[in-house]
């Protein structure tokens, strides 16, 4: 029996009887065996392995898949004929034998990690040193599988796992030799965890000691200045006060003969050691790396994660008051459970969210999902995670509980995945789990002068210290200050969020002066009693600490902070300004004050400009006060105002050279501008509602193509008793566009046909470029799924017709380039370069990027199809310049498209093999569907060109199904092309092989074809 040996550090290699294995059909092969190996300790479904390697796939699709990949794995490993084979295989499951005779690297360092302190017990000290500094490369460094990202979050988590089990056995050690007084083994193993993990304070702090006290001063001098310049540079912070104060002692020549010594006892009692610290580094999926410590919930955590690993619950929702640690336990809970989930865990804001209708789209854009196409998006959703074993973390459901059915259909379907929701109410749900989160444990009244030690331990201080010291970094615990605390604590029945709040005002008031504050009406008068009947009483102590907070603010200031309410997803300087009634010219001043009190936050920057956000919590609060003081309608109608206005202002800039930039800034205002409609339309203003659409309409035809649905939709039910208008005939024609980009020609061409009825009949009064796109768009409708060449001609006549008149330069622009576009897939070249060259001159007159590349590349493959190559290259030049200025990805695979085809043209078949494979991967991922099945043309020529008839028809025959299901007709350029392409490839055919090969294509779905064309393997036995 062959011994299998399998290095999986740094990078691949295989080797029976050290003979290297070579023959891997491709990298997913390699990766089968990667993820068996590492994963030994249980058996896999084949159902499972399937959508971890082929997530895109149908399952009997990616089964198949599957087992070409098990074939060529099991013959390279000689398994046919072992007594003991290598894999364990039944027709259900998967499962690498760790029984048979073999060794890796990765899972021989692992074992060394996980057993260092039995190994030290058995005295075998120097053989696991050996061992761990063996470890000089991440697992698997570099390697990665395109489309994966389920596979990627497994190797990233169980790299991240291995170095951390890798460093633990290496401080472990090297205490030992420390205790043994064997300083230098000691040095060396803790500089290869500062090696490892370079921006861990604590493991330079531990270098720095040993080098002192082995009378390395300078050497010891010289860690610390590495330490503070690489915590400088990468991470923007200033060394912390333990590593200066060794620092000091180094300098002084006072270092202590015991280690811990150098840590001030208070402080690390409060902080918990890095070696406790169960969360990683890194993350898988999206969760959140929180940036301060959870502080006093390690029972908690333990429970939930119990709860899920050992219950066989699937569903557990925290629940409890605003404020009280929901959304920070969870997360603390997801990271202990991610090991268990090779899918991944994401995390899914739900606070922003306005309707329960919007949950699967964030559900799904969070996982990376697209959902489009006229299935339902929760059958979509289910579909995709119907194999996955993955964790979802749903963030804020309380306001969304008519989605939670929704939640019971994606768990009924996925056996594999499990959910931690966070709610102030549960829900309801058969299977739930329900952990109610109560607040931190608080110490007993206590008397002046009790022991500082004693309280130290009681979490709901330890979080005020840990918060204190971060707004105040001399601020320590006495025993003169030590009773207010534990009183404050105590006064905000231990929640969180008011002690987090209390500890932040540390930066200007003494406990003594806070619990003043807090406890007497005449310093914090309670803007919100306990009697409130639209309170929970659950959330009065939260409440009362917002109220508090409140109160401490000068009058400008409160009038500020409850107007800010009104925004959703943040705000910038200007919008403040126009929004909030506040002092002219102190308006920044006063938001940084605000911030430094902690009742905002900097988001970051946008449009270099600075953005700042409210929590939740201080949102509801403002909101809840606005209406109290009746100024929240007065408001609302502002902030309507101003984003209507905004959204006017950044309309006219979409197409434009700073077109990259004011889409960035929509995206982030959109939350503000969606609020902004919803006023105007909860007030059945259909006028400005229809004024809205328009300006949204560039923005939406970039992202939140279903929300545009939405709001169209809710603006035309307002017009249903309006008569007829241009601004009616406007909002019609979006709705046929974006139906058309969200569920195709077909479903989108009724409101077509109504737009223009209505423009006839209105005296064609709706804007001309309106019209344009919808004359095009349902000409392409008959050109694509009619072949009526005549009436889609027709309707761009029109259109021209209709520019001219108007006036309309840009308009005129883009129906010539339309109609340039038509005529060259039509092979009227002649007639299709007249156009284009109008076009373009139009274009560049009018200053529209986006329009003038894309010309300038359709143009370019005209003159490819001419064979006027030294024109088409500086054409293509100028067009791809242009296009990457502005982002226009779409232009720039048409780009690489022609120039695929021309490199056929010219049997430079590499390079149209790679050009082509890039085109359509990308495609696949950023256009519709129908793009991508066009360029499939270039694929059939490449497989004759290359003398591969059983290729050819394949592709062929994919093509023309693909085309009859989705009622499309390839355009006659298509047709010519894959016409004389499939007879060619007959005429060097048997009539079986390629009746047999014909067969073979006709039964691949799109993705396949593609995957097909690149070379992945084939869903058939390939010729």
């Amino acid at each position: 029996m062959p011994h299998l040996t399998l290095n999986f550090l740094g990078g691949f290699q295989a080797h029976l009887d050290e003979q290297p294995v070579t023959g891997f059909a491709s990298n997913k092969v390699r990766a089968l065996l990667i993820y068996l190996v590492l994963e030994a300790e249980r058996a896999h479904s084949r159902s499972q392995l399937a959508g971890l390697f082929w997530p895109d796939l149908p399952e009997p699709r990616a089964r198949t898949y599957l087992r070409h990949a098990l074939a060529n794995l099991r013959q390279l490993l000689q398994d046919d004929q072992a007594t003991r084979p290598f894999l364990l295989v039944t027709r259900q499951t998967l499962q690498f034998n760790l029984a048979a005779p073999h060794s890796c690297d990765a899972l021989s360092i692992a074992g060394l990690g996980r057993s260092h302190s039995k190994s030290l017990e058995e005295g075998s000290a120097t053989e696991l040193m050996n061992g761990l500094l063996r470890y000089a490369a991440p697992l698997m460094a570099g390697f990665f599988l395109d489309g994966c990202a389920e596979f990627e979050a497994w190797l990233l988590l169980t790299r991240e796992r291995l170095q951390r089990q890798v460093i633990a056995g290496l401080r472990g050690l090297a205490t030992h030799y420390e205790g043994v007084q064997d300083l230098q083994q000691a040095i060396t193993l803790m500089q290869q965890v500062v090696e490892l993990e370079p921006w861990r304070e604590e493991a330079h702090r531990h270098l720095m000691w040993l080098l002192a006290y082995s009378g390395q001063r300078s050497a010891a001098l010289a860690q610390f200045e590495r330490c503070a310049d690489l915590l400088r540079r990468e991470l923007g912070v200033e060394p912390g006060d333990e590593i200066v104060l060794l620092y000091n002692q180094i300098v002084n020549g006072k270092v202590s003969a015991r280690r811990k010594d150098v840590v001030a006892p208070t402080h690390e009692s409060l902080r918990p050691h890095a070696d406790d610290d169960p969360a990683p580094t890194q993350h898988i999926g999206n969760l959140p790396m929180p940036l301060t410590p959870l502080v006093g919930r390690r029972q908690e955590v333990a429970a939930i994660v119990r709860i899920l690993r050992e219950s066989g619950a699937r569903l557990i929702t925290l629940t409890g008051p605003g404020g009280v640690g929901k959304t920070r336990l969870a997360i603390a809970a997801a990271w202990e459970l991610a090991p268990r989930f090779v899918d991944g865990v994401f995390w899914v804001e739900l606070a922003a969210l306005e309707s329960p209708e919007l949950v699967v789209g964030a559900i799904a854009r969070t996982i990376g999902i697209s959902i489009r196409g006229e299935h339902a998006p929760i059958d979509q959703l289910k579909d995709k995670l119907r194999h996955k074993q993955m964790l979802l973390g749903l963030d804020n459901f309380e306001h969304l509980l008519e989605a939670a059915p929704l939640v019971a259909e994606v768990l009924l379907v996925c056996p594999n995945l499990s959910i931690i929701v966070t709610s102030r109410e549960r829900l309801n749900l058969r299977g739930e789990q329900e952990f109610v989160v109560g607040p931190l444990p608080v110490p007993a009244r206590q008397q002046p002068g009790d022991a500082v030690v004693e309280l130290t331990h009681n979490p709901a201080i330890a979080l005020f210290y840990d918060r204190a010291l971060a707004a105040k970094h001399d601020f320590a615990l006495s025993p003169a200050n030590v009773a207010a605390v534990a009183s404050i604590c105590i006064h905000v029945d231990g929640l969180p969020l008011a002690i987090e709040l209390a500890a932040a005002r540390v930066k200007f008031l003494a406990p003594d002066a806070l619990l003043e504050r807090l406890t007497h009406n005449g310093g914090a008068p309670r803007l919100l009693n306990t009697d409130m009947r639209n309170i929970p009483g659950r959330h009065r102590s939260v409440w009362n600490t917002v109220a508090w907070s409140y109160s401490l603010l000068t009058p400008s200031e409160q009038a500020l902070f409850r107007q800010l309410a009104v925004f959703v997803g943040g705000f910038t300087v200007a919008a403040a300004e126009a929004v909030c009634n506040a002092p002219s010219g102190r308006i920044e001043e006063m938001l940084y004050s605000l911030v430094d009190k902690s009742l905002l936050h900097v988001l970051g920057q946008t449009d270099s400009k600075v953005r700042f956000g409210m929590l939740e919590m201080m949102h509801q609060y403002g909101l809840e006060v606005l209406a109290q003081m009746e100024e929240l309608s007065d408001v609302q109608e502002r902030h309507a105002l101003y984003y209507a206005d905004y959204a006017s202002r950044l309309n006219s800039e979409v197409y434009g050279k700073d077109g990259v930039r004011v889409v960035t800034v929509m995206r982030m205002e959109y939350p503000n501008l969606r609020a902004a409609f919803r006023w105007f339309h909860g007030r059945n203003d259909a006028a400005k509602c229809m004024a809205l659409c328009e300006l949204y309409h560039p923005f939406w035809n970039i992202a939140h193509e279903r929300d545009s649905l939405n709001c169209l939709k809710a603006t035309l039910d307002l017009l249903e008793t309006e008569p007829p208008s241009g601004a009616y005939v406007e909002i019609l024609a979006s709705m046929g566009y974006f139906t058309t980009v969200n569920h195709g020609r077909l479903a989108g061409r009724p409101y077509f046909e109504r737009a223009l009825a209505m423009n006839e009949q209105t005296g064609n009064c709706a804007n001309p470029k309106r019209m344009g796109m919808t004359r095009g768009l349902l000409a392409w409708t008959l050109f694509y799924h009619e072949a009526d060449y005549t009436g889609a001609e027709a309707l761009f006549e029109a259109a021209q017709q209709n520019d001219l008149a108007s006036g309309d330069e840009w308009a005129l622009a883009m129906t010539l380039a339309n109609r340039a576009t038509m005529a060259m897939r039509l092979l009227q070249f002649a007639l299709a370069q007249n156009r284009f060259v109008d076009a373009i001159a139009l274009h560049r007159k009018v200053g529209d990027p986006w329009g003038t590349a894309l010309a300038l590349i359709n143009y370019g493959g005209l003159c490819v199809l001419q064979e006027k190559y030294e024109e088409a290259a500086s054409i293509h030049a100028e067009g791809k310049a242009l296009a990457s200025s502005i982002s226009a990805s779409g232009n720039l695979l048409q780009h690489d498209y022609n120039l695929a085809i021309q490199a056929i043209q010219q049997n430079g078949f590499e390079r149209a093999k790679t050009l082509l494979d890039g085109v359509l991967l990308a495609g696949l991922k950023t256009t519709i569907e129908q793009y991508t099945l066009e360029r499939l043309d270039a694929c059939v020529l490449l497989a004759i060109g290359t003398n591969q008839p059983h290729k050819t028809l394949r592709l062929a025959a994919a093509i023309e199904t693909l085309h009859w299901e989705r009622q499309l007709i390839a355009p006659p350029l298509s047709a010519q092309r894959i016409g004389e392409s499939v007879a060619a490839a007959r005429s060097q055919l048997s009539e079986a092989e390629a009746e047999a090969a014909w067969a073979e294509g006709a039964a691949m779905t799109l993705k396949e074809t593609v995957a097909y064309a690149v070379g992945e393997t084939a869903p058939f036995s390939a010729a």
